[in-house]
């Protein structure tokens, strides 16, 4: 049986990729969820729809996660 692998960013998740706020959530049956931390500080939605193409909270990470291609 192969190693589980963390998982990757979806590369339709448009500023959240790329956002220090930004934490993937890996549930017990597989689906994986972008969580963002920032969301009570701001007002935004803990889970955003995506793509996310404008956020007040957006601040880069360095560097940007790896995708799923």
């Amino acid at each position: 049986m192969p190693a589980h692998q963390p998982p990757a960013f979806p590369p339709n998740a448009g500023l959240c990729r790329a956002c220090r706020h930004a934490h993937l959530i890996e549930s017990a049956r597989g689906s994986v969820f972008l969580l963002c931390q920032a969301a009570k500080e701001f007002s935004l939605p803990k889970y955003p729809h995506l793509p996310v193409v404008a956020c007040i909270a957006f601040q880069p990470q360095t560097p940007p996660p790896d995708t799923v291609e």
